[in-house]
């Protein structure tokens, strides 16, 4: 799965786990945003597209 598809999935499941309360999936999807912001030092420059998701991920996570 590229960024950009991994970034949307990560946004979808934290507005679908916080919208249906499902705090057990919640706290799995947001490991795993922890993860992949912990490597993103190493996928070097990131495209627009990628960008633009991350944002639709912060907003996902402070609305979660």
């Amino acid at each position: 799965m590229d960024r950009y598809a991994q970034l949307m999935s990560i946004a979808r499941n934290l507005l679908s786990a916080s919208q249906r309360g499902d705090w057990t999936l919640l706290e799995g999807v947001d490991r795993q945003l922890a993860e992949l912001l912990t490597r993103r030092t190493e996928w070097g420059q990131w495209s627009q597209q990628e960008m633009m998701a991350l944002a639709a991920v912060q907003r996902a996570h402070e609305q979660a």
